[in-house]
């Protein structure tokens, strides 16, 4: 009777559907039988049979690599069938995928092939997988010192997990499926958006070209060279893809551990990119932030005239003859530079301040558009992590 009480927990009433309903423990080798792949690398083919490790796990099927039916039939006598999962156990650990059709897959050492017996269903332990608790479970037996690290085979099936009966199971993976759903449309949504905005913004730069009034980017702009006088003046800016370009619409804020004493000063409304580049990209971004901030010496500080920034900026970041400009200015070796003289040497279309307004107002509009729906996308994962979190045991 002890022993049946620490095997069952009772359900939290409020996420767990049935009240009544109790979530047993088991190994999840208790509920599953756990394979595999290969452990040799094979003779890819041009076509035939689907092959897949880890780089594949969130499209299980648009794997450009394939083997023979023969080598499938030879070295797969157990293989991945429509309800079973994959999921990654070397390098990335514990990443599932539900195997959706009846096409079938060969697939890598790299990869666990999980089959759900009779008291598992399948939807429910793809999000099992994902729930925090058994993250934690995976993570206590995964190979830490090893390179890349890994988990091994017989290591996962002794991972503890939470089941309740299997009609409940289904319950919850068709509720967490529609979630999934959902987050699936709105990730579509944001694609053709981002595609729309792309081709307006290209049929945009081509109308203001049509408008004539090609000047280099020296007429347009002045340099802002106020600096800081001591240290931690300002919070310092810089971009989410670790301080290299400004990439997104929006600066963040940084407590800076070193000395900023030389700094320049980045008011609202003015524009900054590094001069440096490995790659002949150079982001532009302007402050959107409403007091100074500060950027390190290595980030030009400009103004735009006529309150055009957003013009230039969207203009410089997506016109393909300023873009190709830019990649002619490689200094020696492998770097590219863009000291702000050189910057201003290019040649951009600089229409009226009406048609700049217009250009900029419809990139704006889409601009606020795009961020919505980023911004609802990010309520659904985080409901979904909520629940992952806090519906499994």
């Amino acid at each position: 009777m002890e022993k049946n009480k620490k095997n069952k927990i009772p359900n939290v009433p409020n996420l767990r559907f049935e009240t009544s309903c109790e979530w047993k423990k088991y190994k999840l080798k208790e509920l599953s039988k756990i394979f595999d792949g290969t452990h040799q690398t094979p003779d890819y083919k041009d076509h035939g049979i689907s092959f897949v490790s880890v780089e594949d796990i969130d499209d299980l099927y648009s794997t450009s690599k394939f083997i023979t039916k023969e080598a499938f039939t030879r070295d797969f006598k157990i293989y991945p069938q429509k309800n079973d999962i994959l999921m990654t156990r070397i390098g990335d650990i514990g990443t599932p995928a539900l195997v959706t059709k009846e096409q079938p897959l060969a697939y890598y050492v790299s990869l666990a092939l999980i089959k759900p017996m009779n008291n598992l269903n399948s939807t429910f332990a793809k999000y099992m997988i994902e729930s925090k608790s058994f993250q934690h479970e995976l993570w206590k037996k995964t190979i830490h010192v090893a390179f890349p690290k890994k988990i091994n085979k017989e290591e996962i099936g002794e991972c503890l997990c939470f089941a309740p009966n299997i009609d409940s199971q289904r319950k919850i993976g068709q509720f967490l499926s529609l979630i999934d759903e959902r987050i699936g449309t709105q990730n579509k949504i944001i694609g053709e958006m981002d595609s729309l905005r792309k081709t307006i913004i290209k049929q945009l730069i081509k109308h203001t070209y049509a408008k004539g009034n090609v000047v280099p980017i020296g007429k347009c702009i002045s340099e802002y060279s106020d600096k800081t006088m001591h240290d931690a003046e300002y919070p310092v800016l810089s971009s989410t893809a670790g301080g290299i370009f400004f990439q997104n619409d929006y600066f963040k804020k940084e407590a800076s551990s070193e000395d900023t004493t030389g700094y320049k000063k980045i008011p609202y409304g003015y524009c900054t990119y590094r001069s440096m580049s490995d790659t002949g990209r150079f982001y532009f971004n302007m402050q959107n932030i409403t007091d100074i901030g500060i950027v390190s010496p290595a980030y030009p500080v400009f103004r735009v005239k006529e309150d055009s920034s957003l013009f230039l900026i969207t203009l410089v970041n997506n016109d393909d003859k300023v873009i190709n400009a830019i990649l002619k200015q490689k200094a020696g070796g492998t770097r590219f530079s863009l000291p702000f003289k050189k910057l201003c040497q290019i040649q951009i279309p600089w229409p009226d301040k009406n048609e700049r307004d217009f250009f900029t107002g419809l990139v704006y509009c889409l601009d606020r558009k795009i961020k919505i729906e980023k911004d609802i996308l990010s309520k659904y994962l985080q409901q979904k992590n909520y629940l992952l979190s806090n519906l499994f045991i």
